[in-house]
């Protein structure tokens, strides 16, 4: 009895790449943190600044996962394509960058976490002077 194969040859990857394969493969990482959340979802986290469900931590990966070279925001923001066909980390950078200072605000939000623990550690400070 014979039996006959046949490879079937993979599926080349469509995908438009607009950041440096690096950094999209860093984004992956960082957003595989959030687990099932959705980027929107992730959105209206930063947003809702009295119910964040986002750790310090978390907050730091998406202080990373912010664009800030001039020349990958452009080349994201001037994308008029179809969404799909981006990879996963142009996605999800785009819609970080719905947010205006987007960046300076995850900043923010971290100091604003981090602010009673260093709070105390000054006071400390300041009293064994």
């Amino acid at each position: 009895v014979r039996v006959l194969t046949t490879r079937l040859q993979p599926k080349k990857s469509t995908k438009i790449a607009l950041l440096p394969v690096h950094i999209a493969n860093s984004i992956s990482i960082l957003r595989a943190q959030f687990g099932n959340m959705t980027d929107v979802d992730i959105i209206h986290g930063i947003l809702d600044v009295n119910n964040r469900p986002f750790t310090t931590a978390q907050l730091e990966a998406l202080i990373k996962c912010v664009p800030t070279d001039d020349g990958m925001i452009d080349a994201l923001l001037r994308y008029e394509g179809d969404m799909e066909a981006l990879r996963e980390a142009e996605r999800f950078s785009l819609t970080l960058l719905t947010i205006d200072n987007v960046g300076e605000m995850l900043f923010s939000l971290v100091f604003y976490d981090e602010f009673p623990a260093r709070s105390a550690m000054i006071q400390r400070q300041l009293s064994a002077m």
